[in-house]
């Protein structure tokens, strides 16, 4: 079941054509700065958005839970209008079974970030990621 509660009527608009594109299940959103995405397919590249913030953050933290069968990359990029895409973390994630794996850091921007999981061809499995901006 698809869950989308946000006060901007553009960002349900947005989050849902996301939802179509994705191979995701299950997108939920809580606020504008939180995310929960279940992955049960690798074919392909799963992008999600998290929209621009009113206040600046100051950290960024990605969890996750599941099992893949082979490697994962985890990507997150900033957006800005003036200088395009900003790297702000790549991770792996070895095969394997994790439970509440957090990676996060310091992150002070307000501006959109994308989140990008690449799986290896012919991975299987399913990951719960949770990411968010505080």
């Amino acid at each position: 079941m698809k869950q989308v509660h946000l006060n901007h009527a553009g960002a349900v608009t947005t989050l849902l054509l996301l939802f179509a594109l994705t191979g995701c299940r299950e997108l939920t959103t809580i606020d504008r700065s939180y995310q929960r995405v279940l992955i049960n397919d690798f074919s392909a590249p799963i992008r999600t958005l998290l929209p621009p913030l009113d206040d600046y953050p100051n950290s960024m933290t990605l969890r996750v839970s599941g099992t893949i069968s082979q490697p994962a990359t985890l990507s997150v990029d900033q957006l800005t209008s003036g200088q395009g895409r900003q790297r702000v973390r790549r991770d792996t994630l070895a095969a394997g079974t994790y439970t509440n794996r957090y990676f996060g850091g310091d992150y002070y921007s307000k501006e959109e970030a994308e989140l990008v999981v690449t799986g290896t061809p012919g991975a299987t499995g399913s990951l719960t990621i949770e990411w968010y901006r505080r």
